[in-house]
């Protein structure tokens, strides 16, 4: 496999992108993934490693 450069401000673009398509809520989203809402809002500020 060859390696990639891998960038959390995309990935987090990415997710808030496809969870507002979707029309799930934040709080769905969140139960449904395992994670917790300050979690989410930390990746999505690319505060958070995944």
């Amino acid at each position: 496999m060859k390696d990639r450069e891998f960038s959390t401000k995309k990935l987090a673009e990415s997710i808030k992108v496809l969870r507002k398509a979707s029309g799930v809520n934040v709080k769905e989203f969140c139960k449904s993934i395992h994670m917790t809402e300050r979690s989410y809002y930390s990746a999505l500020k690319s505060k958070l490693t995944i």
